[in-house]
This record gives C-alpha cells, sequence and structure tokens, in this order.
C-alpha cells in the first residue's frame, strides 16, 4: 500500500502494524484535527494488521484537538455535577428539559421515545429490505462493504473482544434516513450519523472508555447495551490521552482495569445505566462512558453542538422573560 506508521526491529514481532496509502499519511498529517480512521475518505488507504485495539491507539497519536474543544471541557468540568445516583430517565421526549440538561452538563435518559419501524425488524429482515446499501471500505477485501455482509458476519460469531462491531462506522445519507432523531430539526445534530453495533459483547467492552468534543445522542435499535458514566470532573483519576481530536479514549481498561499501571482508577465513581430498543440516552459534552452489549446490539448515534444548545437555551429563556 505504501507507507507505515511505524517501524520495529526484525527480531521483534509487534502487536499491530499501520500500513497508509503515501497519499492518505500525507492528509492525516495535514489534518490533526480532522483525522478518523473511519471515515471512508481516510479508512480506503489503512490497512491494519494485528491486535485492533493497539492500531486504534496508534492512529490516536496522529490527532490534536483544537483549542476550542479544550475550552468546551474546561466549562464541562466547572458545570457538571461530581456525582449522580443515577442518571435522571423520563419517558416523554420533552425538547426543553434535553436542552436543560446539556447546559447544565446533567446526562439523560429517555424511555421508549423512539418510534422508528427498524425497532420491530429482526436482523433478517433488516438484511432483506436494508441489506444491499454500502455500509463501509473493507480494506482487507479491498471493495465496499454492505450492510448485509456486516450483518452476515455475525452468524457464528462467538461473542468475544474479536466479536464483529461496527464501532461508530458513519453511516451513508440513504441510512441513516431510516433513523430520523425526535426533539429537534435536523440541522440540529451533526449531519454525520454513527452505527455501533455487534455481537454480544458481555464481559469486555464494545467502546472503550472516552469522551466527546459534543453532546451524544445515543438511540437503541435492537439489544440492550449497559454504559457506564464518569463525570468530568474524575478526569485525572481515568488517564486520557493527551492525542486526540473527535474524541479523546483513555489508557485504563474500565472493564479490566490495571490498577498496578493505573492507580487512581480505583478511586473513580461511575454511574450505570442499561438501555434497550426505543431509548434515547443523552450524553453532555466532556462526560465519560463506556459500553458493554448485553445482547447483539444496534446503535445509532448523532452529535449535537453545545453552541446550538446554549441558543436555543438562551431565545426560550428571553421568550419566557
Amino acid at each position: 500500500m505504501g507507507e507505515t506508521l511505524v517501524a520495529v526491529a526484525d527480531d521483534i514481532v509487534p502487536d499491530a502494524t499501520v500500513t497508509f496509502a503515501p497519499e492518505t499519511l500525507r492528509a492525516a498529517l495535514d489534518a490533526p484535527r480532522l483525522f478518523d480512521a473511519r471515515i471512508p475518505e481516510f479508512a480506503s488507504g489503512i490497512r491494519i494488521d494485528g491486535h485492533e485495539l493497539t492500531a486504534q491507539y496508534l492512529l490516536q497519536l496522529l490527532k490534536r484537538p483544537e483549542p476550542r474543544v479544550l475550552t468546551r471541557f474546561g466549562y464541562a468540568h466547572e458545570l457538571a455535577p461530581r456525582w449522580l445516583e443515577d442518571v435522571p430517565e423520563y419517558d416523554t421526549p420533552d425538547p426543553a428539559r434535553v436542552v436543560e440538561s446539556l447546559v447544565a452538563s446533567m446526562p439523560l435518559c429517555l424511555r421508549g421515545v423512539l418510534d422508528w419501524p427498524a425497532l420491530d425488524w429482526s436482523l433478517d429482515e433488516l438484511i432483506a429490505r436494508h441489506g444491499s446499501m454500502p455500509l463501509r471500505h473493507d480494506s482487507v477485501a479491498g471493495r465496499p462493504e454492505t450492510l448485509g455482509d456486516f450483518l452476515g458476519s455475525w452468524r457464528g460469531a462467538a461473542a468475544g473482544a474479536d466479536a464483529p462491531y461496527s464501532a461508530g462506522c458513519p453511516l451513508s445519507a440513504q441510512l441513516a434516513a431510516l433513523f430520523p432523531f425526535p426533539l429537534f430539526a435536523a440541522g440540529a445534530y451533526h449531519p454525520v450519523a454513527q452505527l455501533w453495533a455487534g455481537v454480544r459483547r458481555e464481559h469486555t467492552l464494545v467502546t472503550p472508555l472516552h469522551r466527546d468534543i459534543a453532546a451524544s445522542f445515543l438511540a437503541q435499535v435492537h439489544g440492550h447495551k449497559k454504559l457506564r458514566l464518569y463525570a468530568p470532573s474524575q478526569r485525572d483519576l481515568l488517564y486520557p490521552i493527551d492525542g486526540f481530536n473527535t474524541y479523546q479514549p483513555c489508557c485504563v481498561d474500565a472493564a479490566q482495569p490495571d490498577l498496578a499501571r493505573f492507580p487512581r482508577f480505583a478511586q473513580a465513581r461511575p454511574i450505570e445505566v442499561t438501555v434497550g430498543p426505543g431509548d434515547l440516552l443523552v450524553i453532555p459534552t466532556g462526560w465519560f462512558h463506556c459500553v458493554w452489549a448485553l445482547d447483539d446490539v444496534i446503535s445509532v448515534s448523532r452529535f449535537m453542538d453545545d453552541t446550538w444548545a446554549v441558543t436555543r437555551h438562551a431565545a426560550v429563556q428571553r421568550a419566557s422573560a
């Protein structure tokens, strides 16, 4: 393909190797605040061999945050509560409540507020209806992978760390149209939806501990997920990586922490929430979180910029004054 990200001595067997097409590596180095290996334009020029998680950490080293992201995290640290007993739950889709929670940096879970037809489809029905739609580039096969290819790979797959998982790959506009987000006009959300789907992984994480640079709306379509959330004020207990742009991962494995390497993690205090089909979980900017798949699962997420929520809240306040 071209250039490798790392080189190793002849007598060392690497856990992972990342190989770049030359033009892809140049693009990544030129845009460290935008680079993301899940984006098709980058993914088609990258090949990963070996341990996937190790490779992802290598790719993180190319990333850099924008200054405004660090400012957002600072606001979240000041606004968010240091501890909650539970994630607040509601069964009505109240946009004003959601905006108020985002402005106050409070997570919340809306139970049963989604009414998408896909909630009632089995995996086989989803494949029959939309399996021919392209999902992402398959760097091993050198061709596009369809939604049907991906869902079909679940059959017979063993639960565990190597089970198939989509890891937030962007959805095409055609696939995203199956999952129109409620509460706000489409323009309130980031234009790209992400798919988080795969085989049950009850004892290992499907999404490692991290925090996003915008508010995250996680919509559960199929199966159940368990999430742990940590307030922004717990940053120093969670060992986040300095190299990041669209999200900030942590070094510690929250499912099986190595307390000899990461002793402060023993002091971290999470809150847990489980989401099922029809639920919508709202995670404010800067809240750390990780995810387990209790079943075979399909989730779709979108982001919302803090500026939109703050502007909306201010407009409501003025109107009610």
